[in-house]
């Protein structure tokens, strides 16, 4: 064989190798191609199986939820009004889950988990107020808005479900014409043509945490003080705050009672988010991300920062409770005047554990409902503890003004302990009655109450 043979022979050979080897490569992609569409579309089943079972979740909730109400629209025994409430309140939460679940845009389904939340703490209320011998008419006066809005909700789901029964339609489409025609919006809200879609929900305001009249309610705080230009709370943001501002930006006003400038900040530590009251220039909120690098300061340096920082700021309040997440320290601060802790007048800083700069602000709390004012308890320290359970033990106990609805109570904080349960009963201080019990969770970056 010549020279000239051999090396053909030798090309030859590499190029049926090299042809195997892009055959086995075109193989092994279509292959892994395969794989890969299967593995989309297994992926796809999984999301559209998920969507499918939180919608008729959705439809079951808001059904029962229109079947409840009907029935406590027409019930006056105490009694049975209140365990109907109690199955509202679950068809409620398990609407507002199911809803939470669905690629629905939060323009679309903002106010239905609102009409949701507020239905569910309207009916705690509702039984709250029946279980300690109150006048339940307020409420009744009510239900029949909320089944009014629910039996509306209702029908637009009811519709769609009815609409799946078709070939060729799925929840994805649903929910494709959901965000399109905002069914669940009110009426002018999020700019699509809602005004044959739109939701009338009630307005509710009742003793809640989610009522509509706490949004009206007045900044007692800052009522009486004088009003300030935008220019003065651009030079406060300049000069008061703990960092070195280079430029203040005006982004608006805050819409609620607190009548608030908001604005941004360039500074050493980041673009500053904050709102400055227009009513005396107080700073209300303030929030910049901080990337902390480990932790360096103990609870009771963060403590002392924080109370320094409400201090610069006009808030006369003590600290409270403590915790901290991911080196930043979350401190609740209080005004305390009398002996009581006034947890109405709540201030909450947030502070970073590396260098114990100020990292969050919120006095929103605080402005809302500080005032000069006085209370006296009827019942001794003693006997507000003989009206805890027995199988306590009683660590301390203070005097504490808490949240009652839209008002407040004065109440004995009784610190206690069982067999390794920490607990904080609060006690009326006028009759004894038990009013609220709040458990002490201990976690690995520290301690919360539930």
């Amino acid at each position: 064989m010549s020279v000239t043979q051999y090396y053909k022979k030798r090309v030859n050979a590499w190029k049926i190798v090299a042809v195997i080897l892009a055959v086995a490569a075109i193989i092994g992609l279509s292959i892994a191609l395969i794989l890969t569409a299967r593995q989309n579309r297994r992926q796809r089943d999984i999301i559209k199986n998920a969507y499918e079972r939180s919608f008729y979740e959705l439809s079951d909730a808001a059904n029962n939820l229109e079947m409840s109400l009907s029935k406590l629209l027409v019930s006056y025994d105490d009694a049975h009004s209140a365990v109907l409430a109690a199955e509202v309140y679950g068809h409620s939460g398990n609407a507002l889950s199911a809803m939470s679940r669905l690629p629905l845009t939060r323009v679309n389904a903002a106010d239905a988990e609102k009409f949701f939340n507020q239905v569910a703490d309207f009916c705690a209320s509702f039984e709250k107020c029946i279980a300690y011998g109150g006048d339940p008419s307020s409420y009744r006066e009510r239900v029949e808005d909320l089944y009014i809005a629910a039996r509306t909700v209702n029908r637009r789901v009811l519709d769609e479900g009815a609409a799946l029964a078709g070939d060729g339609y799925s929840v994805e489409k649903v929910m494709q014409k959901w965000n399109a025609e905002q069914p669940f919006t009110v009426s002018g809200d999020g700019g699509g043509d809602t005004s044959h879609n739109s939701v009338e929900y009630p307005e509710l305001i009742y003793d809640g945490p989610f009522s509509d009249g706490l949004a009206n309610r007045e900044f007692k705080f800052l009522k009486d003080l004088p009003e300030i230009p935008c220019d003065a709370a651009i030079e406060f943001v300049k000069t008061g705050l703990p960092f070195s501002v280079s430029a203040v930006q005006k982004i608006g006003d805050c819409a609620n009672a607190s009548n608030a400038y908001e604005l941004t900040a360039q500074t050493d530590a980041g673009e500053v988010y904050c709102s400055v009251s227009k009513n005396g220039g107080r700073l209300m909120n303030l929030s910049v991300y901080k990337n902390v690098a480990g932790v360096k300061i103990g609870g009771d340096e963060a403590k002392a920062r924080a109370v320094r920082y409400a201090a610069a700021f006009g808030y006369d309040v003590a600290p409270v409770w403590y915790n901290a997440i991911d080196g930043v320290a979350i401190i609740n601060l209080a005004h305390v005047s009398g002996g009581a802790v006034y947890y109405t007048d709540l201030v909450k800083v947030r502070v970073a554990l590396d260098d114990g700069s100020l990292c969050g602000f919120d006095a929103g709390e605080y402005c809302m409902n500080h005032t000069d004012r006085t209370y006296e308890p009827v019942l001794t320290p003693d006997e507000a503890t003989a009206s805890v359970a027995k199988n306590l033990s009683v660590l301390s106990v203070r005097l504490a003004v808490v949240p009652d609805g839209r008002s407040e109570r004065l109440c004995y904080e009784i610190a206690a302990d069982y067999k390794g349960l920490d607990y904080f009963i609060y006690v009326d201080s006028r009759d004894g009655r038990e009013v609220n019990i709040m458990r002490v969770i201990d976690e690995d970056q520290g301690s919360m109450v539930i």
